[in-house]
């Protein structure tokens, strides 16, 4: 993610976006409750709100990271004690048996700077219809493969908005591990940039034929934007306190010297698809 003006061109975060999670290819990137029912949105909303996450400075506990090597690959955000929700490009291709969850990640150079926990992957669920060519329904779920205590610091979900929710002309803030310029360096703290959210007819006339009003948004000023290896990783909009999931990074970023703007998933779009999938595990 890249920040005009700025040497480095990212803003460090003064403590975690908690909902970002690190996934690693041998990527160090809910059980089921019988006698739970199923939680409704507004529970859902209530339960992240008591969790936290109305300070921008929670930010990182809401975000995992992903790595090839060792190396930042992609982000995600948590979505509860078992489920990520990231891009279906960063999964493409891969195995659950490839990948690993990294929760209160915040600089992949020195893992003692905090406690960061480790989770495998138990299973995948790629939107059906994910086109990572077109970035059409970029969107994945990642099922660990035992519950995350919710409880420790650093880790928190991020809020899930309703299904017509609309963010133009509202800030929008992304957070990652991505490059400082486009195929630049990585930073090694986790870092986030504001980036204002466009309205669709902005980004329809000023974006390729491929952009796709429904089920994509734009955002992004001059070069203050996500950048390579943000990918999956979240954009979030502070909602009365609360910090609702608004888009997922895609690879069709905007610190390209060609692109105005950065495309994300569009995330109220599927939220019927997120809360069908990702049917198990805890909120706070």
């Amino acid at each position: 993610m890249v920040i005009a003006g700025l040497t480095p061109s990212r803003i460090p975060l003064s403590s975690f976006f908690c909902w970002c999670v690190e996934l690693l290819l041998r990527w160090r990137l809910r059980v089921s409750h019988a006698d739970r029912p199923p939680r409704t949105n507004a529970q859902r909303h209530e339960d992240c709100g008591r969790c936290g996450g109305r300070k921008n400075e929670d930010l990182m506990a809401r975000s995992v990271q992903c790595c090839g090597d060792n190396r930042p690959f992609c982000g995600g955000s948590v979505y509860n004690s078992e489920w990520v929700v990231t891009s279906a490009y960063c999964i493409y291709g891969s195995s659950a048996y490839e990948l690993e969850i990294l929760y209160n990640m915040w600089d992949w150079t020195d893992s003692s700077v905090t406690q960061v926990v480790t989770r495998s992957v138990a299973e995948i669920i790629m939107h059906p219809q994910s086109d990572y060519l077109k970035v059409d329904n970029d969107i994945a779920l990642i099922r660990v493969s035992s519950a995350v205590d919710l409880t420790l610091p650093g880790i928190m979900p991020v809020c899930l908005p309703s299904s017509t929710d609309n963010y133009a002309d509202q800030i929008g803030i992304v957070t990652g591990w991505g490059t400082l310029t486009y195929y630049g360096s990585l930073t090694n703290k986790s870092k986030e940039v504001k980036v204002p959210i466009r309205s669709q007819a902005e980004c329809a006339s000023s974006l390729s034929a491929n952009y796709n009003t429904s089920i994509m948004i734009c955002a992004g000023l001059g070069n203050d934007n996500a950048c390579q290896v943000d990918w999956g990783g979240p954009l979030t909009v502070d909602v009365n306190g609360q910090h609702h999931l608004a888009g997922i990074v895609t690879q069709d970023i905007g610190c390209a010297p060609s692109r105005p703007y950065g495309v994300f998933t569009n995330v109220p779009y599927y939220v019927a698809f997120i809360e069908n999938n990702a049917n198990t595990g805890t909120f706070c």
